[in-house]
């Protein structure tokens, strides 16, 4: 069993769960605690999963350019200010388990876990992050799970496409705001062929499907050949 990780949606529970502990922390407290958790998290998986095939997947500091470029709005919501003890946080925890990171400066996260999936072969597979973005992974046969580290539950794969449901319906942690006026009850009616979209409603559909689908992305076998040869190397 492999176990792929969401680096940078652990530590940002990690965060989360250390400021909820103690408010009043210093950085320095709450850079020390934040990795004392991520490495207790890390720990606990490898023996709830009887495994140490570990990979953990991070975000480059250019990952998301290309999508940028399709949808200026992409993660335009996430502000960055007062938040330095957590990018520190994140790049001391990059320095944990280093035969075992993989990181590229032009490659989100997810980019990674999925080129990590196509990767590995002959094991099962289990990506671990409260992030639904990987449903559309599970969907696709790349992976068998999906664990949800704090609810410490299982995700249940829904039989509708993840992409097309978050094309339409939008997704406001990535500041994507989907069709207009349109939810889950059109997706449901939409994937079954009795409704449509309008012309201008496709073009929004189309746009957001390219930047959600991790498949769709145009440098994803350069990205995989990076991968692999980091795999054998480790």
């Amino acid at each position: 069993m492999t176990l792929i990780v969401d680096g940078n949606n652990l530590v940002n529970a990690s965060y989360f769960i250390s400021k909820s502990r103690n408010e009043l922390a210093t950085q320095e407290e709450t850079i020390e605690n934040v990795v004392s958790i991520f490495k207790t998290q890390i720990a606990k998986l490898k023996r709830d999963f009887f495994t140490d095939k570990v990979y953990i997947a991070w975000d480059g500091r250019n990952g998301s350019k290309w999508r940028k470029e399709i949808l200026p709005e992409y993660k335009a919501n996430r502000n960055k200010e007062g938040k330095e003890d957590l990018f520190e946080c994140l790049n001391q925890c990059r320095e944990l388990e280093e035969n075992n990171n993989f990181l590229f400066d032009t490659f989100e996260g997810d980019d990674v876990v999925y080129a990590l999936c196509r990767a590995i072969d002959n094991d099962e597979k289990i990506i671990i992050s409260a992030d639904k973005d990987f449903l559309q992974v599970i969907q696709e046969g790349l992976a068998s799970k999906l664990f949800n580290q704090i609810s410490k539950q299982y995700r249940e794969i829904p039989e509708i496409s993840s992409i097309i449901e978050k094309s339409i319906c939008g997704d406001s942690a990535d500041n994507l705001k989907g069709v207009k006026n349109k939810g889950p009850a059109f997706v449901k009616k939409f994937v079954k062929r009795q409704v449509f979209l309008n012309e201008q409603e496709k073009e929004v559909f189309e746009k957001h499907k390219l930047v959600i689908g991790l498949r769709n992305n145009p440098y994803k076998n350069e990205l995989l050949e990076l991968v692999k040869k980091q795999l054998t190397n480790s």
